[in-house]
């Protein structure tokens, strides 16, 4: 299972799931800032797992663990805190796992991660930045396959909170509990759950 294909299914989750609002001083967030944070909160994700973030990937400070005699298989485990821009930090401790064939394509990939922020820098389409403190943290689960090359299941959790703030006198917390599911039969992925006070209910055909 290539990374890439899974990166692209997770933002459009995040793209389909952005919506909210926030308690706290000031304008509540809107429908529309919630969905530029969301994505850009999984951007953010995306960069991690495509190594853009170089303590966040494997041989660069990860921990490898020796479960499995399969030369296909792999499973490590990591904390890393690295640094946002343009202030701030962000934790991030993770367990993954899976294998892959690489003759037939035909993988497994499962992942449990714990995100914190610490006064992190996010910015966000449209040019504006907010700045965010994991309320304890994000916590996201991913379990997915692939048979020759191509996702074949995929279910993604985020759970958590977070405050935030927007440098314009607005701030507030969010509290997440979304699930994107894909549905093989139709290539659709299913988003469905609550994002800083709102429902979720979106489907979409992602872009590979």
């Amino acid at each position: 299972m290539r990374t890439r294909t899974l990166t692209t299914l997770l933002l459009g989750a995040a793209l389909a799931a952005g919506c909210g609002d926030g308690t706290g001083p000031g304008d509540p967030l809107t429908r529309a800032e919630a969905a530029r944070l969301h994505a850009a909160l999984f951007a953010m994700g995306a960069g991690i797992a495509e190594g853009e973030f170089p303590g966040l990937r494997p041989g660069a400070g990860a921990d490898v663990l020796e479960t499995s005699p399969n030369p296909n298989a792999f499973a490590y485990e990591f904390e890393q805190t690295e640094a946002c821009a343009p202030s701030g930090s962000v934790r991030v401790q993770a367990e993954i796992t899976g294998s892959m064939n690489p003759e037939t394509q035909d993988g497994h990939f499962s992942a449990d991660l714990s995100v914190a922020h610490d006064d992190c820098a996010v910015p966000t389409e449209g040019g504006g930045v907010f700045t965010l403190t994991g309320d304890p943290d994000i916590d996201v689960t991913l379990e997915a396959t692939s048979a020759a090359g191509v996702p074949t299941s995929l279910v993604l959790t985020e759970k958590g909170a977070f405050t935030w703030e927007n440098g314009a006198g607005n701030a507030g917390r969010c509290t997440l509990d979304v699930t994107a599911e894909l549905v093989a039969a139709t290539g659709e992925v299913q988003v469905s759950g609550t994002f800083c006070g709102f429902p979720v209910d979106e489907s979409f055909v992602p872009e590979r």
